[in-house]
């Protein structure tokens, strides 16, 4: 809330440990855009047992390709990319409901101190060896929107086949160079889903 008692609107990434429709959920990580919005100066406040109301947005991938069933996944993340990926994933991996045989993530930083949830991801490496691959590339011409991407990017992403889908998850300037990557290795614009993130 405000300082007039009305809810505030923020932008940041939840990591959740569980969350359905009969339980309350456990927030383990929040990822903030900034450093002054209202949600950084409300945390210090909290003690324990507070609890903190929270109205996700819309929680759908938006595809509107012809790939029907899709059985396998692409996924690029960069920056807080890998936050919204990370839940994708784990629900996918976590689900037999779901139609998916594999996914492969390519998670490309331009310093190593942005591999935050390594251990996460190594945790599912761990127990889906089979579903779920990760190629780590440190890339410094990643943020800089002059540079062109290094040549092992494009051998780290699958080409493109019947069934397979690409996600991007990743601050604008990161998606656009992705962009041609995705197009050399022949996945169709309608075939490439995109997460904006800040």
């Amino acid at each position: 809330m405000d300082e007039s008692g009305n809810p505030t609107k923020e932008v940041f990434y939840p990591v959740l440990v569980k969350m359905d429709k009969h339980h309350f959920g456990v927030v383990s990580r929040i990822f903030k855009r900034s450093h002054d919005d209202k949600l950084s100066q409300l945390l210090p406040s909290l003690t324990y047992g507070d609890e903190v109301a929270v109205k996700y947005g819309e929680n759908v991938l938006n595809y509107k390709g012809s790939e029907n069933p899709i059985k396998h996944l692409t996924i690029v993340a960069s920056g807080v990319g890998i936050v919204p990926v990370l839940d994708i994933i784990k629900r996918i991996l976590g689900d037999s409901d779901y139609e998916i045989e594999g996914c492969e993530l390519l998670w490309i930083n331009d310093s190593e101190e942005d591999f935050i949830f390594n251990k996460e991801v190594e945790k599912l490496e761990h127990l889906y060896p089979d579903q779920f691959s990760c190629a780590r590339v440190l890339d410094h011409a990643v943020t800089d929107k002059d540079s062109i991407l290094d040549a092992r990017v494009e051998n780290a992403l699958p080409l493109s086949e019947p069934g397979r889908v690409a996600l991007v998850a990743a601050p604008h300037t990161v998606s656009q160079k992705f962009k041609p990557v995705l197009d050399a290795l022949v996945y169709p614009p309608q075939n490439v889903i995109s997460i904006p993130v800040h």
